[in-house]
């Protein structure tokens, strides 16, 4: 409770130039430095040779030299650009501890005096200090970052999908605690007394001996609290959008302006208290920072303006530098929000053809995956595509089956090419996913296309190759050509050097390239006609270029509401989900109203 008050009398006096440096801060970042962030990235693959980024060449990518220095660099402008706000908060601070009411002028040029600091020798290494405080304070101190500066999200996506790499985050993140509770004070040491980065250390850590343990747990408090705002803030703006669609929802007009004002008065009401979230955990921070040196006797430094950037404008000039700064950063962050709130949807939505929609391994959601129930069921439902993966077994037949090993939905611990089809044949793959199955066959591929052919349905099949395989490419295109079929459905893999093997045989067969990830000039990679891209990737600027080579984009696997509405926004041309009925359901919204208006509605819908 003592923190709490202290806290609150460090940020009642300056709160409005908080608020200002924050609001500032952030527009530059959506402005400038996410771009030039975004810039250095693409320049690296360009210096690098890569014009496309996949699963295949990722690691080598990553391990180039060009690469590697170009991280470095990213880190340091990260790094520098995190301190700025690091100092002007101390700085802010500082100033109310001391009952001084600051100007943006100091504000600036303290700030900009310590990031500098940071790259002498002696201090190089405060950049790790950055990064744990990065990790460790998640919601108060980075929530600016995560919300205008991201790794290219392939790279988030290949972390996330690989189980060595995210405990080794976890693991990270633990020793990041560890240190962080020893370092806690060290920006304070370096900001306000102006020691080296190992001083600081040292002093930190000496300060913090005997409180390590109580000064984290309350940090940790401090973030729940305000994770507990953020989303009573949500709960809060949808009730009152709930709250007026239901006394105004008969006259749409009226709704619709009323939502406006209120999202508006809203949008800036959050924006301030986000961007209080920062300086208010650097309060704390510095709450707790006086308090062990009042308890120490050890003396309070506080920063001395003369050691810092000399004065270069006039205070009257700086004010209005200021309040255009200010505008700007305001209006950027209004935009922004706005963008972010609806999906970046784009509103020519007269432009927008109608999508595709694809049955992930069948009506997977209801029936067992990659059986003829489900493809049954996919028709039933209005699928224009089946999705389905084929293996090949002992004798050279090829079957429908996802997994290599048969366990999972067999419960027979053998490989598909370890058995004969008339073994697979007698196994059941429906009784896995419920007792109402129970019998089901796995399906040969020939029989799947005859009946995909009665139903007048088409097919997206995917090989699955396991390396034990003999003529696999040519046996698939084989039957594809004997039942007449090429024209109503594309070979697709995850394995490029599969495709241009069907391309070499049949260069008729239509290929679709499934990529787990998507990044560069995909149009190079000739043997594929149309790309199959995870939705995570998926901006704008692909389709745009994925279209004007004249081919088609297939987005895998998405069965949210707001992640098909983000499809349609982007007009991809095909979808593959688990959810048949959903996605036919937002294509029809999308073609019968404003994209913005169907996701007002869908906030209302979701939480009635």
């Amino acid at each position: 409770m003592g923190n709490l008050i202290r806290l609150f009398k460090l940020v009642k006096l300056n709160w409005r130039r908080m608020a200002e440096f924050e609001l500032i801060y952030r527009g530059l970042a959506v402005i400038l430095f996410a771009p030039i962030l975004l810039f250095m990235f693409n320049a690296s693959m360009k210096l690098s040779g890569y014009r496309y980024i996949t699963v295949d060449n990722v690691k080598g990518y990553l391990g180039n030299p060009i690469t590697i220095a170009m991280l470095v660099l990213a880190v340091f402008a990260l790094t520098f650009f995190m301190l700025i706000e690091v100092s002007a908060n101390i700085y802010i601070i500082d100033q109310s501890y001391q009952r001084n009411v600051t100007n943006m002028k100091d504000v600036v040029k303290f700030s900009i005096s310590n990031a500098i600091r940071a790259f002498s020798i002696r201090n190089i290494f405060l950049a790790i200090i950055v990064s744990l405080t990065t990790l460790v304070l998640n919601l108060g101190i980075t929530s600016g970052y995560k919300v205008t500066v991201k790794l290219p999200e392939f790279i988030i996506a290949l972390i996330s999908t690989k189980k060595q790499l995210v405990f080794a985050l976890y693991v990270l993140a633990a020793i990041a605690v560890v240190l962080f509770t020893r370092w806690i004070y060290v920006f304070h040491y370096f900001t306000l007394e102006r020691c080296s980065f190992v001083e600081s250390c040292k002093r930190s850590s000496a300060l913090n001996r005997k409180h390590k343990i109580k000064d984290i747990i309350s940090i940790l408090m401090l973030e729940i609290i305000l994770g507990v705002i953020m989303v009573a803030m949500t709960a809060v703006i949808v009730l009152i959008i709930a709250t007026i669609y239901k006394f105004v929802s008969s006259v749409q007009i009226l709704y619709y302006i009323l939502l406006a004002v209120v999202l508006m008065v809203v949008g800036v009401f959050s924006m301030i208290v986000l961007a209080l979230f920062v300086p208010v955990t650097y309060a704390f921070i510095s709450a707790m920072f006086y308090k062990h040196k009042i308890e120490k006797n050890e003396e309070i430094i506080h920063c001395d303006k003369s050691e810092y950037i000399p004065d270069l404008m006039r205070r009257k000039k700086f004010r209005k530098l200021e309040g255009i700064a200010f505008s700007v950063g305001f209006i950027v962050l209004l935009v922004y929000i706005y963008l972010l709130a609806t999906g970046r949807v784009n509103l020519n939505v007269e432009y927008v053809k109608t999508m595709e929609i694809t049955a992930h391994r069948g009506a997977s959601h209801d029936y067992p995956e990659n059986s003829m129930s489900a493809f049954e069921g996919a028709v039933d439902l209005g699928a224009d595509w089946i999705e389905l993966d084929v293996q090949q077994t002992k004798d050279g037949k090829i079957i429908v089956m996802h997994d290599s090993n048969l366990k999972r939905t067999t419960g027979k611990n053998k490989n598909v090419w370890e058995l004969n089809y008339d073994e697979i044949e007698q196994l059941d793959c429906g009784k896995w996913f419920s007792k109402d199955f129970e019998g089901e066959k796995i399906p040969l591929l020939e029989d799947v296309i005859d009946y995909a052919d009665d139903e007048n349905i088409k097919l997206n099949i995917e090989l699955k190759p396991t390396g034990q395989e003999k003529d696999f490419e040519k046996s698939v295109v084989d039957i594809v050509n004997e039942h007449d079929f090429k024209d109503d459905c594309v070979i697709t893999s995850q394995s490029y050097s599969l495709l241009k093997k069907v391309k070499e045989y049949d260069d008729s067969i239509h290929t679709v390239y499934v990529m787990a990830i998507a990044y560069g000039n995909i149009l190079r990679l000739r043997a594929a006609d149309n790309f199959s891209i995870k939705s995570l990737y998926v901006t704008d600027d692909l389709v745009k270029r994925v279209h004007n080579s004249g081919k088609q984009l297939y987005v895998w696997t998405v069965n949210s509401r707001a992640g098909i509405d983000r499809m349609l926004d982007l007009n991809v041309d095909n979808i593959i989900t688990d959810n048949i009925t959903l996605a036919k359901e937002c294509v029809y919204r999308h073609k019968t109203g404003n994209t913005l208006i169907k996701y007002l509605d869908m906030l209302i819908l979701d939480n009635k």
